[in-house]
């Protein structure tokens, strides 16, 4: 996604299952005054995977990023969180 000047975005991103789930997020501020907030809630349980990638370029000046994942595994459930700023 690209943000231009003095926008703001709001993405939640829930997963509840699969075998394998990927979700891949990038994000370029191109303009001062950015906003970009990343929200995610994972529940998964038994051998089910989830995999949350996020990538917020900061290439404008005065701008802001916020991500905040929480997740909830039972059984042999595995999730991973990379999160890059850059």
């Amino acid at each position: 996604m690209e943000q231009k000047s003095d926008s703001e975005v709001r993405l939640h991103t829930f997963s509840f299952g699969g075998a394998l789930t990927r979700n891949n997020l990038n994000f370029y501020q191109r303009g001062e005054h950015c906003n970009s907030i990343l929200n995610g809630v994972t529940i998964i349980e038994g051998k089910q995977h989830v995999d949350h990638s996020t990538l917020v370029h900061h290439t404008a000046p005065n701008c802001e990023s916020y991500q905040q994942y929480k997740q909830i595994f039972d059984d042999k459930a595995v999730g991973v969180f990379n999160g890059k700023v850059s």
